[in-house]
This record gives structure tokens, sequence and C-alpha cells, in this order.
């Protein structure tokens, strides 16, 4: 995957948050951080991806551990997809994290003019991809404050949004 895919699909990934926020008022963004189908495709692309770069990093030294991933892998996003709440907001949060350190080992052989702006917004949305696995009522609390204040309608998805964009910009002008 090359830094400038990687960059859309993690531009794509902050925007998603950040249109549901600014469409707080809407009855259908109520629901939006416990969705079930969206959250279930995002977890299960995600599992497969991590099972991959994960079978590829232990195939070699760690023999034993490496045979059991191809059946734990699937059974614990199965298992994920079944059994856990908020599975939209854990979903993009996984995501995010696993795109996130995809981009900032490109950037890193890349060496774009503005690598250290482009390196904080790539933390920044791994942070945030963290917090939305660790605490994915922390986005159904945003929603909430959204739908209730003006303001903070306008800044939060101004925020993801302008994230988005320092991270789709710099590796295009690269």
């Amino acid at each position: 995957m090359t830094l400038q895919i990687t960059a859309l699909l993690m531009a794509l990934c902050l925007i998603m948050p950040g249109a549901v926020l600014f469409c707080a008022k809407n009855e259908k963004s109520k629901a939006m951080p416990r969705e079930r189908i969206i959250g279930s495709v995002l977890t299960l692309a995600s599992f497969a991806w991590a099972g991959l770069q994960g079978y590829a990093l232990l195939k070699e030294d760690f023999t034993s551990i490496s045979r059991i991933l191809p059946f734990l892998v699937p059974a614990l996003a199965i298992g994920s997809c079944l059994f856990m709440d908020y599975l939209f907001t854990r979903g993009l949060g996984f995501a995010l994290c696993l795109l996130s350190t995809q981009y900032l080992n490109q950037l890193f052989a890349a060496d774009p003019s503005a690598r250290q702006l482009a390196s904080l917004a790539g933390y920044v949305a791994i942070i945030l991809g963290m917090f939305l696995v660790g605490h994915p009522w922390m986005f159904r609390k945003a929603l909430e404050k959204c739908r209730d204040q003006e303001k903070w309608r306008k800044l939060l998805p101004a925020a993801f949004a302008l994230t988005a964009i320092i991270i789709v910009c710099i590796p295009l002008s690269a």
C-alpha cells in the first residue's frame, strides 16, 4: 500500500466521525456509535490486517505462536463482532490505529518536507484511535454535546477535518 492510499484511507476514517458529529441533530446519528453492520466490516477488516501483520512478524522466530494465529484471529474477530458493544466506534478506532502506524512508517521512508507536522497529525490519529477503542462512550458523549451545543457541532468536526487535510496534503505534495 502506498503512502497516498494510506493517507486517503486514514483521512476517510477521520472524516467519518467528524461527519457523524456534524450531523448530530439527525436522529440516525444517535445510533451510529453502536452501528453493528459497518462496525463489523471495520472490525473484521482490521482483524484480518492485524493478523496478517502479526503472522508476518512471528512466522520466522516464533513458529509455535504463528501456527495458531490463522485459527485464533478469525475466532477473536467473530467473537468481537458478536459480543462487543459500540462496534462501529471500536472498529473505527482499530482501523485508525493500524492505518496510522502504517502511515508513520511510510512517512519515514518518504521524507516529505513537512514530516514533523504530518507525524504530529499521525500521532493525534493514533491517540484518537486508542480512545475510540478503549473509551467508545466518549464518542457518544461528544455526539450528545454536539447535539446540545452549536459551538461543539462546528468545532469538533472541524478538528477532524483539519487533521484529515494535513494527513492527505503533506504526502501528496511530496
